[in-house]
Order: C-alpha cells, then sequence, then structure tokens
C-alpha cells in the first residue's frame, strides 16, 4: 500500500475484530466489556489521528472497528470534518471524561 499507517490499522482492526469474537464466545460479561473498551478506545485513537492527519473516508472504512458503545458511522463522519467534530462527539458518548487527555495529548 505504501501506507505504513494504512497498513497498521487493516491489520489492527482484524485483530481487535478476532478478540472481539473471541470474548463473546466466552460468554464472560467482564471479558466482554473490557474487549469492547479496547475497540472502543482504539477507535477514538483512530479518528483524532485520522482527523490531525487529515485521512480520507477509505482509510476509516479499513480502520474503524464496529462496536457497541460508539455509532463508528457517526464517528467516521466527525473525523472527516475534524479534530473539534470528534471532541464534540465524545462529548454526548459514555467516553466523554477522555476529551481532556484528547486535549492534553495536542
Amino acid at each position: 500500500t505504501n501506507d505504513g499507517q494504512f497498513t497498521d490499522a487493516t491489520l489492527d482492526r482484524k485483530a481487535y475484530e478476532r478478540m472481539n469474537l473471541l470474548a463473546k464466545d466466552t460468554e464472560d460479561d467482564f471479558i466482554i466489556a473490557f474487549v469492547e473498551k479496547l475497540i472502543a478506545i482504539a477507535n477514538i485513537k483512530i479518528a483524532i489521528r485520522g482527523a490531525r492527519t487529515n485521512r480520507d473516508s477509505a482509510f476509516y472504512d479499513c480502520a474503524l472497528i464496529e462496536c457497541d458503545t460508539l455509532d463508528v458511522k457517526e464517528l467516521k463522519d466527525t473525523a472527516l470534518k475534524g479534530e473539534k467534530e470528534v471532541i464534540e462527539y465524545l462529548l454526548g458518548t459514555e467516553y466523554r471524561e477522555s476529551v481532556d487527555f484528547i486535549k492534553d495529548s495536542n
């Protein structure tokens, strides 16, 4: 691909999808919730980094991982608009507390 970030994101997405499948197979609520949080955090990092580097729609389609606690389509749409919009979206989610950390990471 000649794009290291794109390749890493693709591999990461596949790994998280597999982890999520295995977690659900355990039927253990703690493990399922833990993996959900890992995936949500990965999605937030993808959206912020992608917004900061002006990634395109195809990148987000390849990188973002389906999860229950974030609307991946909305996260993608906001990331395409910019970091400020991602932060605004996150303020309406259970991950609103992460916003301060994101702002500090500039």
